[in-house]
């Protein structure tokens, strides 16, 4: 992960406070999908980027409770500086009307996955149990402090991701 967070560092200083920047996941998704796509949203905002947005088209209600949620969908822009998509391994799999195509795309995952060849800078870990298990490690190294909002949105994502019955 060390390559990873000096890479990202990097290309986040490139970007001013004011920069879009877009999170997205995966068709039909799931709790990590929902969790760790506001979970990176608010860790952004922590480190002060403000303008960004997430892009859950089909949204369940059913993660309604989480900080942040009615943001959702809300304001999307037709151009961005940077992607960021979580939880998912394959390009044909994001769920986005935006075009991303000519955009610097950050893919932040745990499923392995031999058709993973998309996006400029990646990180995934197949060892770990969910993505917001990656973000949880990736905060605390990045030094963002996880506010009950983060913890929220990484407990959940873990809990759903690993089948826990609530």
């Amino acid at each position: 992960m060390t390559e990873f967070l000096k890479d990202f560092a990097k290309q986040m200083q490139y970007l001013k406070k004011d920069a879009n920047l877009l999170v997205l996941t995966h068709k039909k998704p799931d709790g990590d999908a929902h969790c760790s796509a506001i979970a990176i949203k608010l860790a952004l905002n922590k480190l002060g980027y403000k303008n960004v947005d997430i892009n859950i088209p089909n949204c369940l209600e059913d993660f309604d409770f989480l900080p942040e949620f009615e943001k959702v969908n809300c304001g999307l822009k037709p151009k961005y500086e940077l992607v960021i998509i979580v939880d998912t391994p394959e390009f044909n799999r994001v769920d986005t009307k935006v075009d991303i195509t000519k955009t610097f795309k950050v893919v932040i995952d745990h499923h392995n996955t031999e058709d993973f060849n998309f996006g400029e800078l990646k990180y995934v870990d197949p060892s770990a149990t969910a993505t917001c298990e990656i973000l949880f490690d990736f905060f605390q190294q990045l030094k963002i402090k996880i506010t009950k909002d983060i913890a929220i949105c990484l407990y959940c994502g873990i809990l759903s991701d690993t089948e826990v019955n609530y």
